[in-house]
């Protein structure tokens, strides 16, 4: 996101073009389509707008809300298992069934994390927040991947309350053996699928 300070009186076409009449004169442009500001100045109220108008989930100290990509329905049955049986993650199945389309990006990364956590256990969890950390810190991940590496650290949130439960589960259907990885460096990073 850019944010720009346009001096309207020394461009006043733009100014004209824009319908800037009184100073200061806030507005957003959403896929080049400006949306005027009306609210109050705090910085509360312009970041709860910029957020709406962007789709972002930024907190009024730049950090990102541990929320954002979360879905709240799917939350509150992960938080209520016990285990990861296949009982349980049928339970996961149907919340994520009844997800709407427009949120089936983030539907997709529980998913995947749901089958490498019943796959590998609970340690998959501490060491997939470890790894997108050192992903989140470099300098040589593009915005747009650090973007979609918060949200799949937030939903690994969601399964925090699985850690103590959370044992591989024998599955009906063979799992392939995994080639160890080598190691990573920011260029050669993951990016997890959305």
């Amino acid at each position: 996101m850019v944010i720009a300070e346009l001096d309207a009186d020394k461009y006043r076409d733009l100014a004209q073009e824009y319908d800037v009449h009184g100073f200061p004169t806030l507005k957003i442009f959403v896929n080049g389509e400006p949306k005027p500001y009306s609210g109050d100045r705090s910085l509360d109220d312009l970041v709860e707008f910029v957020n709406n108008a962007a789709g972002t989930a930024r907190k009024t100290d730049g950090s990102v809300d541990t929320a954002y990509g979360r879905i709240p329905e799917v939350d509150e049955v992960i938080a209520q298992l016990k285990d990861l049986s296949e009982e349980s993650l049928k339970k996961v199945r149907e919340a994520l069934d009844k997800v709407p389309e427009e949120m089936a990006a983030n539907k997709k990364v529980y998913e995947q994390l749901m089958k490498k956590i019943s796959q590998k256990g609970e340690a998959y969890i501490e060491t997939e927040k470890a790894r997108i950390s050192k992903f989140l810190m470099s300098d040589s991940v593009s915005k747009l991947k650090k973007g979609a590496f918060r949200v799949r650290k937030n939903i690994l949130g969601a399964f925090a309350a699985l850690k103590e439960a959370a044992k591989p589960v024998e599955s009906a259907e063979p799992v392939a053996a995994e080639e160890p990885e080598e190691p990573k460096t920011a260029e050669k990073a993951e990016e997890p699928e959305l």
